[in-house]
């Protein structure tokens, strides 16, 4: 008797659960601030069979807001924007463009990016170009070098950093972005969750924990490094003289056709 009571209290436990999720899941789609998919990392295996950083073959119209609409493709070797050949073609100059959500173009449409822009610009002078869009949320020079060095294989003639003030101070984020979605990739491949994960990452729930969680990390996140105290104007100019020479140290790192800009 005592076994059939609390076998019916855990499934009127899980009944509850589940009616709870479906309605909230209603509830977020309804209310529009909350993208029901969203551009998936690249898994393992993809991760040693193209150069991107993204899952190959993604197209998705973010809906982050309810008036904000943008869309975005990946295309087969895990790049943002159009198909292109993985061997150059001849008399062709390939750039490849890298960076954070300024150059992938968060919030924007494939067309209205840096990359497309620049593309444009520079075919309507008469180049025979082909730019590519490398650019990565939330990177910073560190993951970038390991972003290019994956990316050389396609041979670009020129490779153009773009950066902003943000991406000094990022780089005092712990682990990196690079070493996060290197996690992100371990977790999501093991035996079960696999499965678990492609059912639930283009719902409306999930992609508001990875919204909340974001926020989290954002006003959570210390602005300094762990044991270090910035208590005067000086201090924080020395810490800030320090990550600059961080930076430095791992644009070096850069072959000779990398250009920086601002």
């Amino acid at each position: 008797m005592r076994a059939r009571k609390t076998f019916l209290v855990i499934c009127f436990a899980g009944l509850l659960l589940a009616v709870t999720a479906v309605a909230s899941e209603l509830a977020l789609r309804i209310s529009g601030h909350i993208s029901t998919a969203s551009i998936h990392a690249i898994s393992n295996a993809d991760f040693v069979r193209v150069p991107g950083m993204f899952e190959p073959n993604q197209s998705v119209e973010e809906t982050p807001h309810p008036k904000l609409h943008y869309h975005a493709t990946i295309n087969s070797l895990g790049y943002r924007g159009p198909e292109f050949q993985r061997i150059r073609p001849p008399h062709v100059v390939r750039i490849l463009c890298l960076g954070d959500s300024g150059t992938f173009g968060q919030f924007v449409n494939d067309e209205e990016t840096l990359s497309a822009n620049l593309e444009r610009m520079l075919q309507q002078e008469g180049i025979s170009v082909e730019v590519i869009n490398g650019g990565v949320p939330g990177t910073t020079i560190v993951d970038q070098v390991e972003i290019l060095q994956r990316g050389l294989s396609l041979a670009p003639d020129i490779v153009i950093l773009t950066f902003s003030e943000n991406d000094i101070t990022d780089l005092e984020a712990e682990p990196s972005q690079f070493a996060a979605l290197a996690e992100n990739r371990r977790v999501k491949g093991r035996t079960g969750l696999k499965t678990v994960y492609e059912l639930v990452r283009d719902t409306a729930l999930f992609n508001y924990f990875l919204k909340v969680r974001a926020t989290w990390n954002t006003y959570s996140a210390p602005h300094v490094s762990t044991g270090v105290l910035i208590s005067s104007p000086e201090d924080s100019e020395t810490r800030h003289e320090q990550l600059w020479a961080n930076y430095s140290h791992h644009l070096g790192a850069c072959p000779s056709n990398c250009l920086s800009c601002d």
